[in-house]
């Protein structure tokens, strides 16, 4: 009974391993809405002041929304194409409108311009608990439909509701073989142990 157990913890070890290498990347995927929206005023590269919604153009938009387990600095790209876009983090829900979004500026933390198809969204400080959403608006009278993926990328585990999960890399296989062969060396050590005794 004791060596099972003791296998038990081993393996329980091992899996919690693997799911380590898994923390702290999501990504998901959306396409550009059926309907308009304006946001706020855009400026070249990163910023985060944000003073105004921009009144001259309504954008083709998709929302993410998501949450991260541990406060720290967040990384996130967002792709369109072949269409630019500019792409924002904001705290709570964001409410689309053709005329002023309803949506306060001071929920806005972040906004950065593609100047591309990849806007790039570089140390972001995330709070763990809190929703925050990521509005991607299309720059150009983009065609319905037209995808955008958005990757973050930070100390925590993030979580939405449409997260494709991520595939191991060479380096996290290693560490996941590492861990079955841990647990594995492990419940040998103990039997053979067992049966000196």
């Amino acid at each position: 009974m004791k060596s099972i157990k003791s296998i038990m913890a081993a393996v329980l070890g091992a899996f919690l391993m693997t799911s380590a290498a898994h923390a702290g990347t999501a990504t998901f995927t959306g396409n550009a809405s059926a309907g308009f929206t304006q946001s706020p005023q855009i400026f070249a590269g990163q910023f985060t002041t944000f003073t105004t919604y921009s009144s001259a153009f309504t954008w083709r938009y998709v929302m993410h929304t998501f949450t991260v387990d541990q406060t720290g600095p967040y990384n996130a790209t967002s792709t369109t194409g072949p269409d630019v876009n500019t792409t924002y983090i904001l705290t709570g829900t964001f409410a689309p409108n053709t005329s002023t979004p309803t949506t306060p500026l001071s929920n806005f933390v972040v906004g950065a311009f593609s100047g591309g198809t990849t806007a790039t969204l570089t140390n972001v400080t995330l709070t763990a608990g809190q929703q925050y959403t990521a509005l991607v608006v299309y720059n150009n009278p983009a065609p319905q439909g037209q995808l955008n993926t958005f990757t973050i990328t930070g100390p925590g585990n993030i979580s939405c509701s449409s997260c494709v999960a991520p595939v191991p890399t060479m380096s996290e296989w290693a560490m996941i073989l590492f861990g079955v062969l841990l647990a594995g060396g492990a419940a040998v050590f103990i039997q053979r142990r067992r049966f000196q005794v």
